[in-house]
C-alpha cells in the first residue's frame, strides 16, 4: 500500500491538482462555534437522529449498489445499518428492552466499512 506522501507527490495527482484552484478554509466567522458544554453532548444521539432517516431514505430510494456486491446483500447491509442508527441505538439508550449490543456494533462497522458505497 502507497503511503500519503507517495500518492500526493504522484505525477497523477501532481496533474490533477495543477488544475484546481487554490483551497481557502472557510473563515471562522463563517462556521457555527458551540460555545456550551451541552452542544457537544450526547453527539452519538445527535448523530443517530442525523444518519439513522438518510440511510432509510438511501434504501428505499437508491437504484445502485457498490459494484462488488448485489442489490439483496446490499439491502442486508443497508438494514444492519438502519438497525443500528435506529431502533438498536434507541433502545440501548432508553434501556426498554435487551438489545443486543454485537448487533448494534455490527452495523456500525459495516456503516464505516461501507461509507464510500453511501452513493447515489
Amino acid at each position: 500500500m502507497k503511503t500519503w506522501n507517495e500518492i500526493k507527490n504522484s505525477r497523477h495527482a501532481t496533474a490533477a491538482a495543477s488544475t484546481l484552484p487554490p483551497y481557502t478554509p472557510p473563515s471562522i466567522a463563517s462556521q457555527k462555534v458551540f460555545d456550551k458544554a451541552d452542544d457537544s453532548y450526547n453527539l452519538d444521539i445527535l448523530f443517530a437522529e442525523y444518519i439513522w432517516p438518510k440511510l432509510v431514505c438511501h434504501r428505499a430510494n437508491s437504484p445502485g449498489f457498490p459494484g462488488d456486491t448485489t442489490q439483496e446483500k446490499w439491502h442486508a447491509i443497508l438494514d444492519k445499518m438502519i438497525y443500528s442508527f435506529g431502533p438498536g441505538a434507541d433502545d440501548l439508550w432508553s434501556g426498554r428492552r435487551a438489545v443486543s449490543y454485537s448487533r448494534v456494533k455490527e452495523g456500525l462497522y459495516l456503516f464505516a466499512e461501507w461509507f464510500f458505497g453511501l452513493w447515489n
